[in-house]
């Protein structure tokens, strides 16, 4: 017993002090502390220099490293950011891992990759890194910068997504023969038996909190730690990653104001034992298999550095931000991402690939440019500015910037479609809900009835009484609900008109509405078939949803106005869309 103690008591001094030549090295070389934390776990690790091996006691540090880490993220999970920037960081991200996740698949399956490794390399390389982006924008000069914010928000966003994609591999881990459909319907009993334990413990916490005494910091930091260990349990028990309990328990924390005063102590003490993680990662890196697959590892670095300064660059653009801002903001979000690294190692059990090997090299090669790059922004967005002349006055680039600003403004807080969504959602769910009710009794009257009196229901035409009554109870729910359909399609039409709609007749709008209709109908209808040609995961056939349905929507509001044409004074039309003397 006392030689296995100390035994790990060894290995636990030779982690603490190669973790500090880690720190303390890129501190010197002006460096995020990961890169130093994984290259000295890689340098003693049990795959090259062998000091410290592989043991439980490392392997418990690393886990508890990992929820501290989500801890520690889901604390400063900024829901004002969200917020603030929210729909147009939606947009950015689905842009970004659009491009980046289909292209990365594709040059994955050039290469010889099986369709899964294929999806794990996409789905790895599109987060960027939340620890080194938070190094970076500690830097005074960039920390009030909009496009900083802006990151931020988006970065959150990634969080989220990478806490459902740790679920899902988690579900995986247990059976891989199940369908994408059956793991989806697990994790979404087990989110919702994981959320509400959260709200429960979430009132609990924040009524604790009133009738704790807000000076006593120690049961203030042990109560805050409580919650993430049982949040934490909760998720295992339904086979969850324990993560995402922490990540809840975190975003809990950070909405309590007597907690704030302990987040200095809570981001020292996860930081530390996140550093125990990413050290312990660097001990799984097989260095053999880096060089034997160099070649490979350097292509992805590259490509997927390429990608990222693209999409983010391009999507910040269209969203209103000007050239140098767009160009620095996919220097931002160059570095691969922890999330990677995390996500990597719960594949150990579903692919023989080792991810976490090539993670580690993509995030060391990604974090040594990116610190090179970013100090010198401006030299490199005056060379990539002048390339492509993103500030140019003449460039064609900012008519469909300007263009997707104002697409985008309609969707957002205030704008007229988000407004009409928010006046009349309540309306619409009333009226779904009834008409579910309704359904609901009348079919469990006809059973009934069917069943005691052993008679057929009295038939009115090809229909029976039970059938005629569902019909006449639902027509004013569904007057209804074709209304605010109605209403909702031609402010989302309204959002896409090239022109102020206030100052365009019937005909110009019907044109534009027949014009998207056409667009969205031939985005839509080519997906299937793409990504059967493209060898693309079969769930992916289900996006071709997404443009039909603004093809509907389009097809809906040009159907509206045919009726206002064929009415006798287009007037009408004006004062039901409340354009008469106003926009």
């Amino acid at each position: 017993m006392d030689v296995v103690l100390t035994a790990d008591l060894l290995d636990f001094w030779v982690i603490i002090f190669f973790s500090f030549l880690g720190v303390a090295l890129s501190a010197k070389l002006r460096l995020p502390s990961v890169i130093g934390l994984l290259f000295f776990g890689a340098l003693i690790g049990p795959n090259f220099l062998g000091i410290v091996t592989e043991t439980d006691f490392i392997s418990l540090i690393s886990e508890i490293g990992v929820i501290l880490l989500l801890f520690y993220i889901g604390i400063h999970f900024n829901l004002d950011r969200i917020a603030r920037f929210g729909l147009r960081a939606t947009f950015v991200l689905l842009v970004k891992f659009s491009i980046i996740f289909l292209l990365t698949y594709l040059a994955a399956v050039f290469l010889g990759f099986q369709m899964l490794d294929a999806i794990i390399m996409g789905v790895v390389l599109s987060f960027s890194s939340t620890a080194i982006f938070a190094r970076i924008v500690a830097d005074s000069r960039h920390q009030k910068r909009d496009e900083s914010n802006f990151m931020s928000a988006v970065l959150i966003l990634e969080d989220v997504v990478a806490v459902f994609t740790l679920t899902l591999l988690s579900q995986m881990q247990g059976d891989t023969t199940l369908s994408i459909g059956q793991v989806l319907v697990s994790v979404l009993f087990s989110l919702l038996i994981l959320f509400c334990s959260y709200l429960i413990l979430r009132w609990l916490v924040i009524r604790l909190s009133k009738w704790m005494d807000e000076k006593n910091l120690e049961a203030q930091l042990f109560s805050a730690l409580s919650l993430c260990a049982l949040l934490a349990l909760i998720a295992m028990s339904f086979h969850l990653s324990p993560s995402i309990g922490a990540f809840l328990a975190g975003s809990t924390v950070a909405a309590i104001p007597s907690f704030r005063k302990i987040e200095s102590t809570l981001k020292q003490m996860t930081l530390l034992f996140a550093a125990f993680f990413f050290f312990s990662m660097g001990m799984l890196v097989n260095p053999e298999f880096i060089i034997g697959a160099i070649g490979i590892v350097i292509f992805f670095a590259i490509f997927n550095m390429l990608l990222k300064l693209f999409s983010i660059s391009f999507s910040t653009y269209m969203t209103g931000f000007g050239g140098t801002a767009s160009l620095f903001a996919g220097l931002l979000m160059l570095t691969s991402s922890e999330f990677g690294l995390i996500i990597a190692s719960q594949t150990v059990g579903i692919t023989s690939y080792d991810f976490v090997s090539l993670s580690t090299a993509l995030i060391v090669i990604s974090g040594l440019i990116a610190s090179i790059l970013i100090p010198r922004e401006k030299r490199v967005g005056l060379f990539l500015g002048t390339r492509f002349g993103l500030d140019r006055k003449r460039n064609p680039f900012r008519h469909l910037s300007a263009y997707m600003s104002h697409v985008l403004h309609h969707f957002e807080p205030k704008g007229p479609f988000y407004e009409t969504f928010r006046k009349h959602a309540y309306s619409l769910v009333l009226n779904l809900v009834a008409l579910f009710l309704i359904d609901s009794f009348l079919v469990i009257v006809r059973g009934q009835f069917a069943l005691h009196s052993g008679l057929a229901p009295y038939m009115v035409g090809p229909i029976d009484i039970f059938e005629l009554g569902a019909i006449l109870l639902s027509i004013y729910p569904l007057y209804n609900i074709f209304r605010i359909i109605t209403m909702l399609a031609g402010k989302f039409a309204h959002a896409f008109h090239f022109g102020p709609a206030a100052h365009a007749n019937i005909r110009s709008k019907m044109i534009e509405n027949f014009f998207f209709f056409a667009f969205f109908l031939l985005l839509a209808l080519p997906i299937p078939f793409a990504v059967s040609v493209l060898n693309l995961p079969g769930f992916l056939q289900e996006a071709f949803l997404i443009p039909l349905l603004a093809a509907f929507l389009f097809l809906w509001d040009l159907a509206r106005l045919a009726t206002q044409l064929l009415a006798p004074h287009e007037d009408k039309y004006h004062k039901l869309e409340g354009y008469k003397g106003k926009k």
